[in-house]
C-alpha cells in the first residue's frame, strides 16, 4: 500500500458539466477512485469556469470545425493542458487521449513521471484514418517515434485488441487492463411495450464520420426495408447528408429526434466501423444498444474490440457482399436468442470493467510515493 493516499491529476479535454462522452466516462472513474481508494484527484479539462482545489480550467483554443485549424488547436490545447497539469505536481497522471494530440505532449513531457495513458481513441492512427496525413510522412513517423519514448507507466484501453495493439506497436512491457465504454449504472432495460410490435424494428442512430461507411449503413437498412422491417434512421455529422440522399424516397421512417424509450423499442441497432478505423475507436453505441437488451448489426472487421465483445447479441456484415444474405438469415428465433443473449453479455461486460478497475487500483497501491 501506498505510504499515504495518492495525489492524481486526470487530463482530459471535456469533463462535467461540459458536454462530450469522453468527459462522462472520465468523471465515472473519478467517481470510483474517490469512492474506492481515498485517493485525491484533481482534474484539468477545457473550459471557462473558475479553477479550485478539485479542477483547473484551461481556455478552449479553437472550438470550430475546419480540420487544419482544428489541428493547430489540438497541438496548443494539449501542451497547455498538460503544463497545467504538471503545476499540480501529483504523483500520477491519468492523460486521455482528448484533444487528440494529448499523447504525444504526454510523452515529451511526462517521460520521467507516473503516467497513466488511457486511449479513448489512438493517435496518429486517427489522422492517417482520417486522411489528414500518410503513414509514410516524416510527421506521421516523428509522432511514433515520440510516443514509443513516452515510457507510461499503465495502459486503460477499451478492449483487449486496442491494448494488444498498443504493446505491439509502442509498449510491449507495459501492463495494463480494459475498461469498456457504453456501459451504465442503470437496471438492464425489460421490454415496456403494452402490445407485441407488427414489425420487428431497426435503427441508426449517431453520428455519420469519416469512421462510418454511409453507403454499407444505406444499403443494409434499405436491405430491412425489403425484408419488410421497420426501419428508422437518426443521424448527423460529416457524412449525414450522404445517407440521407441514399435512403431519400425509400420506406426508411427519417427522424429528426428519438427518445430514450423510442431507443429502447429498436430491436436491432445497426453500428458502423470502417475497418481502417479498427482499434483506433470503439463505438460505444453497441454496448449502449445490448444494455437496452436489443441485438446489433454490426458493420465492421470481426477484430475489432466491439465485435469481439458483443458478438453473442448480433450479426456481422465484413464487406458490402455480405450485406443482403446476412440479414436474409435474421428471423424472429434468431432475434429473440440475441436479444437474451445480450443481457448475458452485458453481465459479462460489467464484471469485466470491474476486473479492469481493481488491476487499475492494484497498481496504483503498489506505487512508491515520492518524497515530500
Amino acid at each position: 500500500m501506498p505510504d499515504r493516499p495518492l495525489s492524481i491529476c486526470l487530463i482530459n479535454r471535456n469533463f462535467p458539466p461540459s458536454q462530450g462522452a469522453t468527459g462522462y466516462y472520465a468523471s465515472h472513474l473519478v467517481d470510483a477512485l474517490r469512492r474506492q481508494t481515498g485517493h485525491t484527484i484533481h482534474i484539468v479539462t477545457v473550459g471557462e469556469g473558475d479553477s479550485s482545489a478539485d479542477i483547473t480550467f484551461v481556455r478552449p483554443v479553437y472550438g470550430g470545425k475546419q480540420k487544419l485549424l482544428r489541428l493547430i488547436g489540438s497541438y496548443k490545447e494539449s501542451r497547455l493542458l498538460i503544463k497545467a497539469g504538471m503545476k499540480r505536481s501529483p504523483d500520477v497522471y491519468i492523460v486521455m487521449t482528448d484533444p487528440a494530440i494529448l499523447n504525444y505532449w504526454a510523452s515529451r513531457l511526462l517521460k520521467d513521471q507516473i503516467w497513466v495513458y488511457w486511449s479513448m481513441d489512438l493517435f496518429p492512427e486517427g489522422f492517417r484514418a482520417n486522411n489528414l496525413i500518410s503513414a509514410e510522412s516524416f510527421l506521421y513517423k516523428r509522432y511514433q517515434s515520440r510516443l514509443k519514448k513516452g515510457n507510461p507507466s499503465y495502459l486503460l484501453g477499451l478492449g483487449d485488441a486496442q491494448i494488444d495493439y498498443l504493446r505491439r506497436h509502442y509498449f510491449p512491457k507495459v501492463d495494463g487492463s480494459c475498461l469498456p465504454i457504453g456501459l451504465r449504472n442503470e437496471v438492464l432495460s425489460t421490454d415496456t411495450r403494452e402490445t407485441p410490435q407488427k414489425q420487428t424494428t431497426v435503427g441508426y442512430v449517431g453520428n455519420v464520420g469519416e469512421a462510418h461507411d454511409a453507403e454499407l449503413i444505406a444499403e443494409s437498412l434499405l436491405a430491412f426495408v425489403k425484408r419488410g422491417f421497420s426501419v428508422v434512421l437518426r443521424c448527423y455529422g460529416a457524412g449525414a447528408q450522404k445517407l440521407l440522399s441514399l435512403v431519400e424516397g425509400t420506406e426508411v421512417n427519417i427522424k429528426n429526434h428519438i427518445s430514450d424509450k423510442e431507443l429502447q423499442l429498436i430491436d436491432i441497432h445497426v453500428v458502423s466501423l470502417r475497418h481502417e478505423w479498427t482499434h483506433i475507436c470503439v463505438p460505444s453505441k453497441a454496448i449502449s444498444a445490448i444494455q437496452g437488451g436489443n441485438a446489433v448489426l454490426y458493420l465492421g472487421s470481426p477484430d475489432s474490440d466491439t465485435w469481439k465483445m458483443i458478438k453473442r447479441a448480433g450479426w456481422i456484415i465484413k464487406t458490402p457482399s455480405e450485406a443482403s444474405k446476412t440479414i436474409e438469415q435474421i428471423t424472429d428465433k434468431s432475434l429473440a436468442e440475441k436479444k437474451k443473449a445480450a443481457r448475458e453479455v452485458v453481465l459479462d461486460l460489467k464484471a469485466n470493467y470491474g476486473a479492469g478497475l481493481s488491476s487499475f487500483f492494484t497498481f496504483l497501491e503498489n506505487i512508491k510515493t515520492r518524497e515530500t
